[in-house]
């Protein structure tokens, strides 16, 4: 499958009740500026970068969220649950 719009995209993916978007900064931008991302999961992740890939890249938008939940999912990593709020 193709698509060229985070539109475009979930209608191709419609038969699903949920989608997940796993990409960089770029992809997961287009998605967030059309205002099509509910949730939001963070690793955090036992190593500190002096640089690194930006989660949100190359758009100007701001969200709130509200953490709803975290969970250690390994000796040395938790995962944060956020949501967006509208």
């Amino acid at each position: 499958l193709v698509a060229h719009s985070p539109k475009e995209a979930l209608k191709l993916l419609s038969d699903f009740e949920q989608v997940v978007v796993a990409g960089g900064g770029a992809l997961n931008a287009s998605f967030a500026e059309e205002n099509l991302v509910d949730e939001i999961f963070i690793d955090i992740e036992p190593i500190i970068l002096g640089q690194g890939v930006p989660l949100f890249r190359d758009k100007n938008f701001e969200r709130n969220l509200k953490l709803v939940g975290e969970k250690k999912i390994s000796a040395n990593e938790i995962q944060l649950h956020y949501e967006v709020s509208r």
